[in-house]
């Protein structure tokens, strides 16, 4: 095998295991980048408003008229992140974390 294809299958292993490891031993920090690399997609900003005693924390982005996307039971704000950014155009979105 040339030298060439052994270094480049090398650092291919190396990546793989190097993602491997960080998807294993912190898959929070994974979830964590991913999200915040959607909302940076769809141009949403974290926002936290306070209602009565509690304090509701939710997404707002883009401009024109509201579109409220809510999320069903046993999900959060995060299920709408890929939808939101093909919407944010043309409309205000706000996605709050129930």
């Amino acid at each position: 095998m040339k030298r060439w294809m052994k270094v480049v299958l090398g650092a291919v292993g190396t990546l793989i295991v190097a993602a491997a490891v960080i998807w294993f031993a912190a898959p929070r920090l994974v979830v964590k980048a991913y999200t915040a690399a959607e909302m940076r997609k769809a141009g949403l900003s974290q926002k936290w408003t306070r209602v009565g005693d509690h304090i509701v924390h939710y997404l707002e982005g883009g401009a024109g008229e509201h579109v409220v996307l809510v999320h069903g039971f046993g999900a959060n704000h995060t299920q709408w992140l890929r939808f939101a950014r093909f919407i944010t155009a043309g409309y205000r979105v706000v996605i709050p974390d129930l």
